[in-house]
């Protein structure tokens, strides 16, 4: 049997709301329509297992860090072999930030890119959805078994591990997960209160 060994990995990233520099002295800013890149690359998934396993010992930050939380939250989504994608919203919309990751390029393209920021033009472009499917607040693991009724064991647990990262993420302030089970591809979305 053949196993895969590589993860295509896609990317969008950019800033929502990009503050224009004004020449004229005095003038308040403007905001700018988003600015957003995308970059596919490959992975090895043996090292993305071992990332997500060493992680502590290989980054340099503290875990008080606020950047700390969202690589991790990402190398658990990449390490889940049933999440197809997760799109982020960050507390910070005027900062650059990865808005969106997705695993492999499936057949229609990107799948679960939730983008409601972006006016109709990009949202075509860029193949996102206007709105945040199935919204659940969370704050704590209760709220968060309490999302996920109704999933298989497996998948419920794989969201889980990632909301858990996403609870402790203080940059990011909704997530939109994309996910495979018995039944289809499914999306959930979360907001921490």
């Amino acid at each position: 049997m053949f196993e895969i060994s590589n993860l295509s990995i896609y990317s969008i990233e950019g800033c929502i709301f990009p503050i224009s520099q004004s020449p004229s002295c005095g003038s308040e800013a403007q905001a700018a329509l988003p600015s957003l890149t995308s970059v596919t690359q490959l992975a090895r998934l043996d090292d993305l297992k071992a990332s997500l396993d060493q992680y502590e010992e290989l980054t340099n930050l503290p875990v008080t860090d606020p950047l700390y939380w969202k690589p991790k939250l990402i190398l658990q989504v990449l390490n889940a072999p049933s999440v197809v994608s997760v799109s982020f919203i960050p507390l910070n919309c005027a900062g650059n930030s990865i808005l969106f990751i997705q695993k492999e390029i499936i057949e229609k393209g990107i799948t679960g890119f939730f983008a409601p920021y972006l006016p109709e033009e990009q949202q075509e472009e860029w193949n996102a959805t206007p709105e945040l499917p199935n919204i659940h607040l969370i704050q704590n693991e209760d709220s968060i078994d309490q999302s996920l009724t109704g999933l298989e064991q497996e998948v419920f647990q794989e969201i889980k591990d990632c909301l858990k990262y996403f609870l402790l993420d203080s940059c990011t302030h909704a997530i939109a997960l994309t996910y495979e089970t018995a039944a289809g591809i499914c999306s959930r979305s979360w907001i921490k209160v």
